[in-house]
């Protein structure tokens, strides 16, 4: 279970360059020294 305050599991995403181009950064690169607010929604891409 998430609780305020905890860490973001380490983790590597693909963000998209302004000129089209991929590069992989990891959540500890992107978020070092941010706070962040994760939102979810159950089910939305699902076709309910």
């Amino acid at each position: 279970m998430i609780k305020v305050g905890d860490r973001l599991p380490d983790g590597v995403f693909r963000i998209k360059n302004e000129d089209g181009s991929a590069t992989d950064l990891s959540t500890g690169e992107y978020f070092a020294g941010k706070t962040v607010v994760l939102v979810g929604v159950p089910g939305a891409f699902t076709s309910t």
